[in-house]
């Protein structure tokens, strides 16, 4: 089926072009014909085998150019390199001849030009038919369609497809739909369950169903998009977005997108339009709903501030008494030792401060060393 429509389109693609080349032919064919009629009356006037001679002015016609060949023909050379001659050697002249040859070829002036009338005619009518055809032809792009309306029984039903196609001219009219899918952004305004203003906007890829398209047009016209597309998706919005609160919009917004999607796609399947792909690009709040979120943002991060803080001292409580646990701990112990060993546990711990001391000492270098039972480092007199 597809290779038959692509070959008629072809032929009448081809009959367009007959017919303008027609058009074309059948001018020039009747201008040769008035030139061919003046150059028949010309060669009545010629004698055969008489030479040239005018009284009025010097001969442009040479007498080789032209001899004779017989009773009653002439064989005229220059006839199409310059007819000015021709008709100087006409007005001239004034015998008659019946026949004349033009580069070798014996043609009756009488027939000629019957017949050359008769082409001409034949051309005017095939332009004429060609014109009528042309005016009766219209064509339909790949992505589109076309519906036709009848001056006297309105829109008919058939939806025509790619290709050429005739109707009648004068009395139908083809409109052109385009198929293909077409994007629209459509903002809708609402409010949410919690009375919230909300903004949104729909990207809608769209397109008619193919076999609707005559009751497209009867109902909403080639503009059907701007009938239908912004009443619906306002309907649809308001319905879904009342059932959520402005939190929700946000934190379940895949679910808002599709039970948006399927009641719109099922809303528009009424008027004949599919509906490709919906999304949600845009979604924004009112002014006051804004602000309150941001403070409860500010809130939230304070209070988690002064959780940590809290954390932070309670860590630091259990870390001091911790800490005092273990030094009571500790006195126990050593309380507890010094009752078991007296006094040398504390003797034990004091060489042990005193070697301490002695080694950080050895290892300054502004400490000087005296001899035992000396107080200074040098002897003063008596």
């Amino acid at each position: 089926t597809a290779s038959t429509g692509s070959t008629a389109t072809i032929k009448i693609s081809n009959l367009r072009s007959f017919a303008r080349g027609a058009a074309i032919i059948s001018r020039s064919v009747l201008h040769k014909v008035s030139q061919l009629r003046k150059i028949t009356l010309l060669y009545h006037t010629v004698s055969a085998g008489k030479p040239y001679q005018s009284s009025k002015e010097k001969p442009t016609l040479k007498q080789n150019q032209h001899r004779a060949l017989g009773q009653n023909t002439i064989l005229l050379t220059s006839l199409t390199r310059n007819s000015d001659e021709i008709l100087a050697f006409y007005e001239t002249s004034s015998a008659t001849a019946t026949n004349f040859v033009v580069t070798g070829i014996f043609v009756n002036s009488k027939m000629a030009t019957q017949f050359l009338n008769r082409i001409g005619q034949l051309g005017l009518g095939v332009a004429v038919i060609g014109g009528v055809v042309n005016s009766a032809l219209y064509n339909v792009d790949g992505g589109h369609r076309a519906v036709i309306f009848d001056r006297f029984s309105g829109v008919k039903q058939e939806v025509s497809g790619e290709g050429t196609h005739f109707f009648v001219p004068w009395v139908q009219r083809p409109i052109i739909f385009d198929i293909r899918s077409q994007p629209r952004n459509v903002p809708v305004v609402t409010g949410s369950k919690d009375l919230q203003n909300v903004n949104i906007t729909l990207r809608i890829l769209f397109r008619p169903v193919p076999d609707q398209l005559p009751k497209i047009y009867t109902i909403l016209g080639q503009d059907y998009d701007e009938r239908v597309l912004p009443s619906i998706t306002t309907e649809v919005l308001k319905a879904v977005v009342a059932q959520f609160d402005a939190g929700e919009l946000i934190t379940q917004r895949e679910m808002v997108s599709q039970k948006v999607s399927d009641d719109l796609t099922e809303r528009a399947s009424q008027f004949g339009v599919i509906l490709d792909d919906i999304s949600i690009t845009h979604l924004t709040f009112g002014k006051e709903f804004t602000q309150a979120v941001e403070m409860k943002q500010v809130a939230q991060q304070e209070a988690e501030k002064a959780r940590f803080l809290v954390e932070k001292a309670e860590q630091m409580k259990q870390a001091a008494i911790i800490t005092a646990e273990g030094d009571a701990e500790a006195a126990k112990m050593l309380a507890r030792s010094l009752k078991e060993s007296g006094d040398g546990l504390i003797e034990l711990r004091r060489i042990e401060a005193a070697e301490d001391i002695a080694y950080q000492m050895s290892r300054s270098r502004g400490v000087n060393y005296l001899p035992a039972g000396q107080q200074t480092l040098l002897s003063l007199p008596q």
